[in-house]
């Protein structure tokens, strides 16, 4: 953390004191009708990195506008690593303008884009060359819709000499308070219901036009009246009124000439929402309101229509979609497929409070699905304090497991959390000690039970190395239920035994340990300190098996294969082993012990 002078703040004080105001007071002063969703209930703020816990993201909306109370960065020592600040606004608004508060006047260059689902931006302010403007205000020429909002950095000057870092005390995001309501297909709810003039055969039902299926296959069907002319319609119940906005068609051929969709709020008066004469073979039209009309009922009438295939005049629907404002939905828990990473479902959104300076490896590397990629990590830079690298997984879901794909084991003692908001967190496991291997050591956090979490994150409490004193993960996985052990990958495996634990004939439990660099001369000792009480190998010295001998340890060696599969067939009495084997490291002999192995790969 750079060092203040108390100069410098005298100077800031004398300042304030002669403009006879508190510090950015004309701060706190909207527009008529404006108001700043950045102060609503519920709004979450994440960002690129944080300097420490004392300038988090949150501090830029708390309402505070003293640079006491700010976001601010880590030093890049050159002004260019990208930094970013982004709200969630928790529903969609429509929002007109925006308003920084900078802790400094060293802000060159940035954007802020908004977004409706997290994953994709419209850019809508571009700075280039701020000159030094401390509270800038940005006001769109239209309004537009969004529930994210972020402010991009790109170029900045240092905060003070040598210190090139990024420091925002407020972000205020002004719009209409009431949210914009969801647009979606409103003949996709639960409990619409589709009938219709006729039906060809029960194979291409009125309900096919409601299923979600846009295949031939799944269609409404009419009987074949040989000239084009029979009245023929499609009905829809909403099941209560809706506001609907507009429709769209999915026609099977293109042999519709003329139609009309009307609405009605009691099934018997209808109104004319739409006509079309001469369809011009469009398959797919779409058609929007001038304005909402509200209503139960969608009816689709077609009073013309040409042959669909030679001497067959017929109507076929695929899909019928009534567009409108969607129904709130409670706060409930999305489920996904078993086994689905939810780290990688579209709308999560990654964070972290450091990230290593002049280098891309932000947080959201951890999230890309690249698990061995050194080009592809979330990597801190040396001896920050508590790091913390965060998921906003943009929804709720049950969550009963991670997994880390840590770069290396510098980590001492670590927690893995999760939270409903953001702001309060509940430790679900914490870890002391050292991983194995030293390189790539991947570990499977199971939680004790799944649990509601719309946020889960991993907090590195205390971390050490000899070499180069960081922490970085090359993925970072988040799942609904409790995962399968990951084990290491074997070309990283060297120094790993596994262990089972057995009662009654069946394992019990498994965990990978660590041989601490023991060879065999001190294996035995290793073997004794572990408590086991028989080895499955595969070559093994002559040393080695006295030393074991003495401990009156069992020796099973010569097997090859995965070491649960060698426990089983242990334990069933199956295992294929060779007992006289022995592997002689005499330097010059051109020794191998063939298909029996010595082991060191990460398997028997």
């Amino acid at each position: 953390m750079r060092n203040r002078k108390i100069q410098w703040l005298a100077a800031l004080l004398a300042l304030v004191l002669l403009a006879g105001l508190p510090f950015a007071a004309s701060a706190v002063q909207p527009k008529a009708g404006d108001t700043n969703l950045a102060r609503l209930d519920g709004v979450v703020a994440t960002a690129s990195d944080t300097e420490t816990d004392q300038f988090p993201p949150s501090a830029t909306i708390d309402g505070n506008y003293d640079a006491a109370s700010r976001w601010g960065t880590n030093n890049d020592g050159k002004g260019t690593t990208e930094r970013w600040l982004q709200l969630d606004l928790g529903q969609t608004y429509t929002v007109n303008r925006f308003r920084v508060f900078w802790e400094k006047e060293n802000i060159q260059d940035y954007v802020i884009e908004t977004s409706t689902d997290g994953s994709s931006w419209t850019e809508q302010v571009k700075v280039e060359s701020a000159n030094g403007a401390l509270e800038p205000e940005h006001t769109l020429a239209d309004p537009v819709n969004a529930r994210y909002v972020r402010l991009r950095i790109t170029k900045y000057g240092p905060a003070v000499p040598n210190w090139y870092n990024v420091g925002v005390r407020e972000f205020e995001v002004y719009g209409s308070e009431e949210p914009v309501p969801t647009i979606g297909n409103l003949a996709r709810l639960n409990g619409v219901v589709a009938t219709a003039s006729d039906t060809e055969t029960d194979q291409f039902p009125p309900s096919a036009t409601i299923d979600g299926d846009y295949s031939e296959t799944s269609r409404w069907g009419t009987n074949n009246d040989g000239k084009g002319t029979t009245e023929r319609w499609l009905q829809l119940n909403l099941g209560q009124e809706r506001t609907i906005t507009g429709f769209k068609v999915f026609w099977e051929k293109t042999n519709i000439q003329d139609y009309v969709i009307e609405t009605s709020s009691d099934g018997s008066g209808w109104t004319e929402q739409v006509s079309v004469t001469g369809a011009e073979s469009v398959l797919e039209p779409e058609h929007t309101l001038v304005s909402p009309v509200n209503a139960q009922y969608v009816r689709l009438r077609i009073t013309r229509y040409g042959p669909a295939v030679p001497n067959w005049y017929n109507v076929g629907v695929r899909e019928f979609e009534v567009y409108g404002h969607m129904p709130e939905v409670p706060d409930e828990v999305v489920t996904l497929p078993e086994g689905t990473n939810i780290a990688r479902e579209s709308g999560v959104t990654a964070s972290a409070t450091n990230v290593e300076s002049g280098t891309s490896f932000t947080a959201d590397k951890a999230r890309d699905g690249d698990k061995t990629s050194r080009n592809s990590r979330w990597a801190t830079n040396q001896n920050v304090e508590n790091p913390t690298i965060t998921y906003n997984l943009g929804a709720k879901y049950m969550v009963g497991s991670v997994v880390l794909y840590w770069e290396n084991n510098n980590a001492d003692k670590w927690h893995v959390q999760t939270s409903l908001d953001g702001q309060d967190w509940t430790t679900q496991e914490t870890y002391e000690g050292k991983l194995t291997p030293a390189t790539a050591p991947i570990q499977t956090v199971n939680f004790d039970a799944p649990v509601e979490a719309r946020y889960v994150r991993v907090w590195v409490e205390s971390y050490s190395s000899d070499f180069w004193n960081n922490v970085a993960l090359y993925e970072f996985e988040v799942y609904q239920e409790e995962s399968e052990i990951v084990v290491t990958p074997a070309l990283t495996a060297a120094a790993l035994a596994q262990s089972a634990v057995v009662e009654n004939g069946k394992v019990v439990s498994s965990q990978i340990i660590s041989a601490g660099g023991s060879g065999h001369s001190s294996l035995a000792g290793f073997l004794k300190a572990a408590k086991a009480d028989v080895l499955i190998c595969g070559g093994i010295g002559g040393g080695a098996r006295g030393a074991l001998m003495e401990q009156g340890i069992v020796l099973y060696p010569g097997v090859v294969g995965e070491a649960d599969q060698a426990v089983e067939a242990l334990l069933n009495g199956t295992l294929t082993y060779y007992p006289d084997i022995v592997c002689a490291h005499h330097q010059g002999e051109g020794h191998s012990c063939g298909e029996h192995g010595c082991g060191g790969n990460g398997r028997c």
